[in-house]
C-alpha cells in the first residue's frame, strides 16, 4: 500500500485552485492539508468555516472532508489538538491546554445527552421485551458509558 505524504501546500498552489470556476478534484488528505495550513497561518484566533473557504478556494464539500481527514489523522500527527469555539463557531489549534479542555468538557456534555437517551431507549426496551440477556448486557454497558462519561464531566 502506497503510503501519502503530507506536506505543506504552496501559496502557488491554493491560488491557483482559486482561480478556476469548477472545483479541483482532491484527495481527502490534500484537502485537509490545505485547512490545516490555514488554521496555521490565522494562529489562535482562528477561522470559521466561511473564511476558511474563503482563505482557500475550498468548497463545502471539500471543507467537511477535510475536517474528517483532521480529526482522524492530523491532530495526532502533528500533535496539534482541533477546536471548535462553540457560539463563534471558529475553527483553531489552541495554544494552550485550557482551550483544548473546554472543547473537551463541551463535548462530553454532548456525548453524555446522547448515552443517557440510549440508557431510557434501553430500559424502555427491558420494560417491554423483559430483561433478557441481550438486553441485560446493553443496560449494563451503557451504564458503565454514562457513568464514565458522569466522571469526567464533572472532573476539574
Amino acid at each position: 500500500m502506497a503510503r501519502l505524504k503530507l506536506e505543506s501546500v504552496s501559496e502557488e498552489e491554493i491560488t491557483s485552485l482559486m482561480s478556476r470556476k469548477r472545483a479541483t478534484y482532491l484527495h481527502r488528505f490534500e484537502s485537509a492539508q490545505i485547512v490545516w495550513d490555514a488554521l496555521v497561518k490565522a494562529g489562535p484566533e482562528g477561522l470559521t468555516k466561511d473564511e476558511i473557504k474563503a482563505k482557500t478556494g475550498l468548497t463545502e464539500g471539500q471543507v467537511t472532508y477535510a475536517f474528517g481527514y483532521i480529526k482522524d489523522v492530523l491532530m495526532e500527527k502533528y500533535k496539534q489538538p482541533l477546536i471548535c469555539k462553540t457560539g463563534s463557531y471558529r475553527y483553531s489549534l489552541p495554544p494552550v491546554w485550557w482551550e483544548a479542555k473546554d472543547y473537551i468538557d463541551f463535548r462530553v456534555r454532548g456525548i453524555l445527552t446522547m448515552v443517557r437517551r440510549v440508557e431510557s431507549v434501553a430500559n424502555a426496551s427491558s420494560e417491554k421485551w423483559g430483561d433478557k440477556n441481550a438486553i441485560r448486557d446493553v443496560r449494563r454497558n451503557v451504564r458503565h458509558l454514562r457513568e464514565s462519561l458522569e466522571d469526567m464531566a464533572v472532573a476539574k
